[in-house]
């Protein structure tokens, strides 16, 4: 099969990538115009990241200067680097284009605007149809039943969290690292059946975005490449894919000088990885953010690729490797959860392994009662993701402090304020900092009929430090059902001289039953905000506006001075 064969016109296939376009392209247009009364409307333009890659295209096309401060660069030398990588950037550069076209007369270059959003979001759809149709191509390579190939196309897009990446977090780079990764496995295993060169070439073209986009993504390559060398026994076919590679880097590394004026090898600061810490169970099975959690058809999709083992042990050998590493070195990152997102997103970028393991499943075993239920099954997981998915545009879902009480009280809900009567935050610690601690407590603290507690006071604060981490753990009692729904945990922040006052704080319950039923429950919070100044005062303590009956033991507070 040579490359032009490639894209001759398969009805069904087209037409369902066609589909895949127009629903990814409606979804996102609906959701951003889906706000409340109360609320502004949505834009793809979500979390710091995606404005990170973004501006790569507003400083490199338009001029913006990034020599300010902000959470998407770092300093170095007498400049700025913007620390995320370029190859997102190349994907949403020929709309940007168009859109920076329609709009040569606006004023502000910069803002980002509904034009602009609007093309973003018709690159975004017409690259995951192509994502999906190499996904097609390449589980051809391990099955010829077109109804299996299919169901498991579909899943990947909507039983998981790549429906949310593509449709409404669509400037994240995850879509575009599949769509990568995909490309590459696809035009790889066709290289090695075929020895056509002009596939060779065009899976070297993903291997370049692959590093452009994430370089953290060498781990997925470098198992491939040992299998392409093992298979073909070319050593140029090696020596041309780390040239692509290393070009990936080199651009890369210009792009850093050009912005700073010097040579950088590294563009996090106060970031990395804990080798000797990983957090698997963590990644893969906690409700925090749980890969298996958040996306179950995956799990799936990998226990298909250990009962693909006999038949295709090499690749399969290969793929699991890929998974191994790549899981060990996603745990092993400081902050494991990955930020606010729906699921585990660093695993999108792989989707293509499990999708392989999820084929052989249907075509493992022929009994109609196997498939049948194998088939249920993943319909329940298809379900429930497009439920949670609507829950988690709607803020019912909390991006980032999800537990087992949250999960359970939130799983059927479509109440939007459910959500902000649960718990509190769980930041995790910065990243091998040097700190000093100063610890108070209070042994017990009767709530009955008392609006306010008495209050832990921090202030003394040191002369030279960047922000605060505060650490709170307290046991929470009572003896009768529904006394803690409206009590809050809450720190108080007052400037002493400008008179200026500020909270902070966190709802007492995670979950539903610790305040219907009388309970006895211990409780910890954490919360990273910025330095206070000497001149602010501290305080930690508990309010009971409907003056119900609890108590509070062994309240402690630790606030660590992050240096």
């Amino acid at each position: 099969m040579t490359l032009p064969d490639f894209f001759i016109f398969k009805n069904k296939l087209w037409l369902f990538c066609f589909c895949v376009f127009a629903l990814n392209l409606t979804t996102s247009v609906v959701y951003k115009h889906s706000g409340l009364k109360d609320a502004p409307k949505h834009s793809t333009m979500y979390g710091g990241d995606a404005r990170g890659y973004y501006e790569y295209l507003e400083w490199g096309i338009s001029g913006k200067s990034i020599d300010y401060e902000s959470n998407n660069s770092y300093k170095r030398d007498q400049g700025r680097i913007l620390k995320y990588g370029y190859g997102t950037a190349l994907f949403q550069l020929p709309f940007y284009c168009a859109a920076s076209a329609l709009q040569a007369n606006q004023p502000d270059n910069f803002e980002y605007t509904q034009i602009d959003d609007v093309f973003i979001s018709i690159g975004a759809s017409l690259y995951i149809a192509l994502a999906l149709f190499l996904l097609y191509q390449l589980l051809g390579k391990f099955t010829s039943s077109y109804t299996s190939k299919y169901i498991t196309v579909a899943l990947i897009y909507f039983a998981t969290n790549l429906y949310h990446y593509s449709a409404i977090e669509l400037m994240m780079s995850h879509l575009y690292s599949f769509l990568s990764v995909t490309g590459y496995l696809y035009f790889t295993l066709h290289y090695i059946e075929t020895k056509n060169k002009n596939h060779f070439f065009v899976s070297l073209l993903f291997l370049f975005l692959i590093i452009a986009i994430r370089p953290f993504n060498v781990l997925i390559v470098i198992p491939i490449l040992a299998y392409l060398y093992l298979q073909i026994k070319s050593l140029s076919s090696v020596v041309f894919s780390i040239a692509s590679i290393a070009f990936a880097f080199f651009i890369q590394l210009v792009l850093w000088h050009l912005q700073c004026g010097s040579w950088t090898f590294a563009s996090y600061d106060g970031e990395g990885f804990y080798w000797f810490n990983p957090q698997l169970t963590n990644v893969l099975f906690s409700f925090r953010k749980g890969l298996f959690i958040y996306s179950p058809a995956i799990f799936i999709g990998f226990i298909g690729l250990l009962i693909a083992f006999r038949s295709h042990t090499k690749l399969i050998f290969t793929l699991i490797c890929i998974c191994i590493f790549f899981t060990y070195a996603v745990s092993c990152w400081w902050h494991w959860p990955y930020g606010d997102s729906f699921g585990h997103r660093a695993f999108i970028d792989l989707y293509a392994l499990p999708a392989i393991g999820m084929v052989f499943l249907f075509n493992y075993n022929k009994r109609l009662i196997v498939k049948t239920s194998l088939f249920v099954i993943l319909s329940i997981c298809l379900i429930l993701n497009l439920f949670q998915t609507w829950q988690y545009g709607k803020f019912i879902l909390s991006p980032e402090y999800m537990s087992y009480g949250k999960y359970k009280a939130t799983l059927f809900e479509t109440d939007r304020n459910l959500i902000n009567g649960l718990g509190g935050a769980k930041d995790i610690f910065p990243y091998k900092a040097k700190y000093t601690r100063v610890i108070d407590s209070i042994p017990s603290i009767n709530m009955s009929s008392n609006e306010y507690s008495q209050a832990l006071s921090f202030n003394n604060h040191p002369r030279l430090y960047k922000k605060c981490y505060v650490d709170v753990s307290f046991l929470k009692e009572e003896l009768l059902p529904n006394q803690t729904f409206d009590a809050r945990l809450l720190f108080q922040r007052t400037d002493t001289v400008n008179k200026e006052v500020g909270y902070f704080g966190a709802c007492l319950n995670e979950g539903k039953k610790d305040y219907l039923i009388p309970n006895s429950k211990s409780f910890s919070y954490q919360f990273e905000i910025s330095a206070l100044k000497s001149t602010e005062v501290l305080l930690a303590f508990f309010t009971n506006p409907e003056h119900k009956n609890f108590a509070i033991k062994n309240f402690k507070v630790s606030v660590y001075y992050i240096q």
